[in-house]
């Protein structure tokens, strides 16, 4: 409790994670309703108001860039499962298998942290944020606040 008291006034955005005060020293809005932060302890993070949003960002994500950028998308999902999908195959990139494109993009909601932490794959909650980091965002359910690091 007194940490947080402490992190309340400081005008700086803060937060509590892995038993110690990291500074967000430059953020921006990542387009998919969440934003990309650079910490004081080098890391960077990607934080969502809840896991919720982080799940249907995941798959806007992935349907902005095949609508967008088929080359990109061509090389991160890989052709061999681009033409498996199309002969109505199992096949697909991370941690599942689908048979086709439009099921790909629906099941990647499922494991958000695989897009938004390729650092370590893991999702992070319970955070401990100040009012200035809520200022900042919006995000005004701290409770439901999901990171993922990036690097």
């Amino acid at each position: 409790m007194t940490v947080t008291v402490k992190i309340e006034w400081t005008g700086r955005m803060l937060m509590w994670l892995d038993n110690e005060l990291v500074e967000v020293v430059n953020y921006h809005d990542n387009g998919y309703g969440g934003y990309n932060m650079d910490c004081d302890n080098g890391c960077e993070y990607n934080v969502f108001p809840d896991r919720e949003t982080a799940e249907k960002a995941t798959s806007d994500y992935w349907r902005n860039m095949w609508e967008n950028d088929k080359e990109e998308f061509k090389c991160l999902v890989g052709e061999k499962n681009l033409v498996a999908w199309a002969m109505g195959e199992c096949a697909g990139p991370g941690t599942f298998k689908c048979c086709s494109l439009e099921e790909w993009f629906d099941c990647t909601e499922d494991c958000p942290e695989e897009l938004w932490a390729p650092y370590d794959g893991d999702e992070i909650e319970g955070v401990e944020f100040n009012k200035h980091f809520e200022n900042a965002t919006g995000f005004d359910d701290r409770k439901h606040i999901v990171l993922y690091r990036h690097s």
